[in-house]
């Protein structure tokens, strides 16, 4: 009987220790990130709102500084960052980051931070880019590659002959499309 007793008694603590730890790390880092929570490799973990931001704000201007490249017809177009108005919402990426493992029930909360802790969480960016600008680039370029479509035609020449003119698809840039697939190329460099 002794045994069982303290087997008992060793559970009930191993569960109270447990519970315990959990409310500790529930609540003891509401204004933080957790660890190993990143965004594009920089770790903002233990990290509050205002330091999360400052160090947003310098990646900010470390991307502006960079350009991309936009391909299409085997012709090649840099484009800086800078020029469409790049921006980070620095404040969106934080209130992500300070989420995680700080919203839902008490047990989501245990999970999302044993799952942190074990495997990471990379929060994306959240990116604003000019479209207005990125359409006029887009223009541009149609109007180097780009080319309408024609309707097939026959024409009869000076001796009588008719020549059979094949239609051809037209070529152009789907500027809403070439905009997101910027945007998701941006969230997803590394």
């Amino acid at each position: 009987m002794k045994l069982a007793t303290r087997a008992a008694l060793v559970l009930i603590l191993v569960v109270t220790g447990l519970f315990a730890l959990g409310i500790f790390l529930v609540y003891s880092t509401q204004d933080r990130v957790l660890p190993k929570v990143q965004v594009d490799g920089i770790i903002l973990g233990g990290l509050n709102k205002e330091e999360g931001q400052k160090v947003l704000l310098r990646l900010e201007e470390d991307l502006k500084s960079k350009s991309v490249v936009l391909r299409c017809q085997g012709k090649n177009w840099p484009l800086a960052l800078n020029q469409v108005n790049f921006r980070l919402d620095a404040a969106a990426i934080m209130e992500e980051a300070l989420a995680v493992g700080h919203t839902g029930s008490f047990f989501r909360r245990v999970r999302d931070i044993v799952q942190v802790w074990r495997k990471g969480h990379q929060v994306p960016l959240v990116i604003t880019l000019n479209k207005e600008k990125i359409y006029q680039i887009m223009d541009k370029i149609t109007k180097e590659v780009g080319f309408l479509p024609q309707d097939a035609a026959f024409q009869v020449l000076n001796d009588d002959t008719i020549m059979i003119i094949p239609a051809r698809e037209g070529l152009g840039v789907n500027k809403q499309q070439a905009y997101h697939n910027l945007l998701a190329s941006l969230n997803k460099k590394e």
